[in-house]
């Protein structure tokens, strides 16, 4: 029996091996099919990418849009890459702009630049909210957006990402820079970026770098301004710029005064002079908006707090361009701040819209909301301004949930349109606005009886909303609801304490 054992335990080693030895050399081989098969599908892929690659790099980059538009997002990015080639600077860029600002989008996904545009109220906190950090990605995206620019100077959104990008690091000065350069051009001047240029000045950097530079260019241009040996309008523009860095406002006030007589004219008749004639009307904004930034800076220095000299100059700003959201913004802001200024303010944007009666929607939305937010009581007044808000752009977020608000403040409220608004609203709001989106999504479905939607929108609200008494007592009143008591005592225990 035992010399039997030994045997089948011979026999079960050498069994053994020999499987041992099978898997050695089976696996590899396995893996090896396994990994040439996965390799055939990504070259088939890969191909596929590169038989897009055809043509000129403007159907390249409009097939690579196709792409993402179905969905591919990976093929797209691929394409988008390829076409974004990186220069050893963007002095000497490379690739096609387009495909730069795609991949930096692509690359700061959720950062969003727009609160270059917004009044510098709040500059600290504005700053805070934006922070953006110094990673390799960041760096990259910044120099995809150097080159997007130095490509198509003329390309609005790409300019704006890029200061931005830099004002979010706290590179102010940088930012100065590539919005100087761009109301400046000669030949692609974008004077729609005076306004986030006056506002990224308000933000903390090396002051006296920025002062000297601006002093250099002031005391190089002035001679010739002065004497008028050299009438080039972005000369002197960039001589107005300097002169309003350093707040030398009247000497700005002189060059620009000059500037319009030279280009008075309102119906030129060349590119060149239509051209001309807009920058002039522009750095006759930016004027009156640099100086309503600091009268307003001033006024809240100041114990007495007088901001009627700002509103005398964002009445002028919105005279020269009535579409300035942050003048519209300012002026709402002021009304809050100083009641002996609201009626002025109303007649400031009541005028604005009896001249835009049959012209931009948007324009008429922004003022529509902005003098419904005036309204002393959340009343008919309010809403009817806000309704109009709506109906004029229905993609203003921030005049939907206002008007989701007012909404919910009535004595019967109309929750199936309450959260309409509030879920139509959350695309077009920034996020800061989104915790106010879903504590109205979690009210309204709460009293739809839709429980436990409610709770996930409630949930969602709590870190970022203000009022979190209101969220906690929903809450609780919820998670009652769906039968979970003990949740619910948590809930109601930290509203009752004021948490």
């Amino acid at each position: 029996m035992a010399r039997l054992k030994r045997k089948l335990k011979k026999h079960w080693v050498y069994k053994k091996h020999v499987y041992q030895r099978v898997l050695v050399i089976v696996v590899p081989v396995v893996i090896a099919v396994w990994g040439a098969l996965v390799m055939v599908q990504k070259e088939g892929q890969h191909d596929g990418v590169v038989a897009a690659m055809s043509g000129t790099l403007e159907e390249k980059y409009q097939r690579a849009l196709e792409l993402e538009d179905e969905g591919s997002v990976n093929e797209a990015r691929v394409m988008m890459t390829r076409l974004a080639r990186l220069g050893a600077s963007a002095d000497k860029p490379l690739g096609f702009g387009m495909a730069h600002f795609w991949v930096a989008r692509d690359m700061l996904s959720g950062f969003d630049s727009g609160f270059l545009w917004s009044f510098p109220a709040d500059v600290g906190g504005m700053a805070r909210s934006m922070a953006l950090g110094s990673s390799e990605d960041v760096l990259l995206a910044q120099r995809h957006l150097a080159h997007a620019v130095a490509l198509n100077p003329e390309w609005e959104p790409g300019v704006v990402m890029l200061a931005a990008s830099y004002a979010a690091q706290g590179r102010r000065n940088q930012a100065v820079d590539v919005l100087w350069d761009a109301v400046s051009h000669e030949k692609s001047a974008l004077p729609r970026l005076h306004v986030p240029l006056a506002n990224v000045l308000t933000m903390q950097g090396d002051d006296l770098a920025l002062s000297e530079r601006a002093q250099h260019l002031f005391s190089s241009h002035a001679m010739n301004v002065s004497s008028g040996r050299n009438r080039d309008v972005f000369v002197r523009i960039r001589y107005v710029l300097s002169a309003l860095i350093l707040k030398k406002y009247e000497s700005a006030e002189v060059a620009i005064r000059r500037l319009e007589v030279q280009h008075r004219s309102s119906q030129p008749i060349k590119d060149v002079e239509r051209r001309a004639y807009d920058a002039v009307r522009a750095v006759r904004m930016a004027y009156h908006y640099h100086r309503a930034v600091h009268q307003y800076q001033t006024a809240q220095s100041d114990p007495s707090g007088d901001y009627k000299k700002v509103v005398d100059e964002l009445a002028k700003v919105t005279a020269v361009q009535p579409d300035c959201d942050a003048a519209i913004e300012a002026l709402s802001i002021i009304a809050s701040k100083d009641v002996s200024q609201k009626a002025r303010i109303k007649r400031c944007l009541q005028t604005v819209l009896a001249n835009e009666s049959k012209g931009n929607a948007q324009l008429r939305s922004r003022v529509s909301m902005a003098l419904g937010l005036m309204a002393d009581q959340v009343d008919n007044t309010r809403r009817t301004y806000l309704e109009k808000a709506v109906n004029e752009n229905p993609e203003n977020g921030e005049a939907m949930l206002q008007l989701a608000k007012v909404l919910a403040a009535d004595s019967e409220p109309d929750y199936v349109r309450i959260h309409q608004l509030a879920k139509d609203a959350m695309p077009h709001v920034r996020k800061e606005w989104h915790a106010s989106c879903h504590y109205l999504l979690g009210l309204s479905q709460l009293r739809l009886k839709n429980w436990d939607e409610a709770i996930i929108a409630l949930e969602r609200s709590l870190d970022a909303f203000d009022d979190k008494v209101s969220v906690h007592r929903l809450l609780a009143e919820a998670y009652t609801l769906v039968g979970q008591p003990k949740i619910a005592a948590k809930h109601q225990e930290r509203a009752d304490l004021g948490q």
